[in-house]
């Protein structure tokens, strides 16, 4: 049977009894088949136009996210559903489980759910989506054609999640600055001193240079960020 989208179906449905409908069910001899020890089956747990969502990432894919940056979940559904409440979706950021919040969508097939980055959260290996379902946090989910609790658990699992990156940890300064290099030093010679970050850095001079100050025999001078 092929069945329209329009048809739903919540694990059980009723089989009549075989309607020969002026065909025919013959043996190879031409003789009509016996049918009255038909009984008709009681199936039970069949789902018919009813899955779980199939989850997607929708913002933050392919790039690092840094703090106050959204990452961004697409539930899928096959038909429409209606929310209420905030139901959540549990994700794994550097090892610590958060929720991504349902945002929007109720009364379509997609739920938006949105998760903000922290400071101080770092996940470099991609973060994960560890719960198999859909949380409702006190929410529902319905269907809006069968009426009832529409299916929470992921379709086809948790999607690929490895390039979902984030990095909201500050640089740091590592240890003490060195330099000068001791020596004696006249005028146009230079006075480097070295500051170790954390982690890579870029220096935006557009509206200023960093500078160091310094005092030299009672007299105020700046060293001027040069390069690095």
């Amino acid at each position: 049977i092929g069945l329209p989208t329009g048809v739903f179906g919540k694990g059980n449905f009723v089989v009549g009894d075989i309607k020969l409908v002026g065909g025919t069910i013959q043996d190879a001899e031409g003789t009509d088949a016996d049918l009255t020890g038909y009984v008709a089956p009681t199936p039970t747990g069949v789902l018919i136009n009813r899955a779980g969502p199939t989850i997607t990432v929708t913002d933050g894919d392919t790039e690092t996210s840094v703090a106050g940056d959204i990452i961004e979940l697409t539930a899928t559904y096959l038909h429409d559903v209606i929310v209420t409440g905030t139901p959540q979706i549990d994700i794994n950021v550097g090892g610590t489980v958060r929720q991504a919040d349902y945002v929007s969508g109720s009364g379509s097939t997609e739920l938006v759910f949105q998760y903000e980055i922290a400071d101080g959260e770092e996940d470099t290996n991609g973060i994960t989506i560890p719960g198999p379902e859909i949380i409702l946090n006190g929410g529902t989910i319905n269907d809006t054609a069968a009426g009832d609790p529409a299916l929470r658990t992921f379709n086809s699992g948790a999607p690929d999640t490895s390039t979902v990156l984030v990095d909201a940890v500050a640089p740091t300064v590592v240890g003490s600055p060195t330099g000068p290099i001791a020596g004696s030093y006249g005028n146009g010679d230079e006075l480097d001193i070295t500051v170790v970050m954390s982690e890579a850095v870029t220096v935006d001079q557009t509206g200023g240079t960093p500078t160091i100050p310094l005092t030299i025999v009672g007299q105020f001078r700046n060293a001027d960020y040069g390069s690095g």
